[in-house]
């Protein structure tokens, strides 16, 4: 189900929280506010579908905020809330432009039918080639986004392979569930794989499948991925990872859509749309004969290149809204505010880990919010310390197994952040094998 926006407006917090969660918990996206003039602010700045009010608010109250809403944007829903003593106010409203007017205590139940009957009038822009809605959970309306959501429309609805580049954590998986879930095999499987997190002696096993008894530990016959895809979808990432010897035998399936489990002699016949991504230079990989030439041209019949975070600082706002509402809903906690400098550094900020490094610090900043915004000489300090490690304080009631394991994370965390997210480079900075990085980050619980 595509991600609808939602814009919440009542300066009740409470009754906030609870909308907030129920419209979450039904699939949407749930924007939510206590002030008039910042919803009004994030309708210039954000495309929501649907807008739900109070109508009794200081500064400015509902009749005002949908005069204001519809002449920014015509085409917004707008319910109002309201207590029985207003329904003279709701009905003037609705004369104003309001779709629909629903009486406190609010019945969920009718709310989100109103919701759902509204969404399935709406004639949408964002129509696929496929029928339906085209599902879009891509934050940000910048150029480059939507260049790469244009591409994805004409793509998606075609089987052709498609290899998406771009630095690590900048959305490459969310761009191919996005392509299989448009396509016309969106009710089939979508098969991950990510090639650098297999160790090498087994990722011929999970990719081709094998045959019972085909080498020790074969225990039993075992479908690899090739044939769970069948009919669905293959995303193979970080694909630039793939061993050479096996590159060979991937080239063949992608030309003749046929392969042998491991152990076998029988040809199995699959037909999977590719999807792969990378966040190495395959030219260079090619030029340095890691990577085959004919195999690059194979797989990237479509490119879609995602542009780093600092490249794209015009869709920051929307991104720290949305996940800083995101994990407040998941944590049960506030959401968290800041002061206009302080947002102004988050959008200056490089964020070498893209999005996954600016979700890691919303995060840090909702564990300790304690309602109080966020201001500029805090969020400086924070933003200091994210480069440092965590100190263990010996004084603590910790044991030397639970200090090691707490450096190590932490360790292996900035490390990953002061590389942009590159397993690769991390890896070879930190001293160890890839692999071995791959499982410290599984031990260590490490989401990066």
């Amino acid at each position: 189900m595509e991600k609808i926006k939602i814009l919440l407006l009542d300066d009740d917090e409470k009754h906030l929280k609870i909308y907030g969660r129920i419209l979450e918990k039904k699939g949407y996206f749930p924007l939510c506010t206590s002030s008039g003039e910042n919803a009004l602010e994030k309708i210039k700045t954000m495309d929501f579908s649907i807008a739900i009010t109070d109508m009794m608010m200081p500064n400015i109250d509902g009749l005002e905020f949908i005069r204001r809403a519809l002449e920014m944007k015509p085409d917004l829903t707008i319910f109002v809330l309201t207590g029985c003593a207003s329904i003279k106010n709701a009905v003037e409203a609705v004369k104003k432009g309001a779709f629909e007017y629903f009486t406190k205590p609010i019945n969920v139940d009718e709310l989100l039918l109103g919701i759902s009957n509204i969404l399935k009038k709406k004639n949408k822009e964002n129509t696929g080639g496929i029928g339906g809605n085209f599902y879009n959970p891509i934050i940000g309306k910048s150029k480059a986004i939507q260049d790469i959501t244009k591409v994805i429309k004409k793509v998606c609805i075609l089987d052709s392979n498609v290899c998406i580049t771009g630095e690590s954590g900048t959305g490459k998986e969310l761009i191919a569930d996005m392509i299989h879930k448009n396509s016309r095999r969106k009710r089939m499987p979508f098969v991950k794989v990510n090639c650098g997190a297999l160790p090498e002696n087994i990722i011929e096993s999970e990719i081709f499948g094998h045959e019972k008894g085909s080498f020790t530990g074969a225990v039993n016959f075992k479908k690899g991925k090739f044939e769970l895809a069948d009919k669905g979808s293959l995303f193979l990432d970080e694909i630039g990872e793939m061993p050479k010897h096996l590159q060979v035998k991937f080239l063949r399936v992608l030309q003749e859509r046929v392969f042998e489990r491991v152990g076998g002699t029988k040809p199995v016949k699959t037909d999977f749309r590719l999807i792969c991504a990378t966040n190495r230079n395959l030219y260079e990989e090619v030029k340095n004969e890691n990577f085959r030439e004919d195999l690059l041209y194979r797989i990237g019949v479509v490119n879609i290149h995602l542009p780093s975070l600092r490249d794209r600082k015009e869709d920051i706002l929307d991104l720290i809204y949305y996940y800083a509402q995101q994990i407040a809903l998941r944590m049960k906690k506030p959401y968290i505010k800041f002061e206009n400098g302080a947002i102004e550094l988050l959008i200056n900020n490089p964020w070498h880990g893209n999005i996954r490094e600016l979700i890691n610090f919303i995060e840090n900043l909702t564990i300790f919010y304690e309602g109080i915004p966020y201001d500029k000489k805090r969020i400086i300090n924070l933003l200091e310390q994210k480069g440092k490690a965590e100190v263990v304080d010996i004084q603590s009631n910790i044991n030397l197994s639970d200090a090691k394991k707490k450096f190590e994370r932490e360790f292996i965390k900035q490390a990953l952040i002061a590389n942009g997210g590159n397993i690769t480079k991390t890896a070879k900075e930190i001293g160890i094998a890839r692999k071995n990085l791959y499982v410290k980050l599984k031990q260590l619980e490490i989401t990066f």
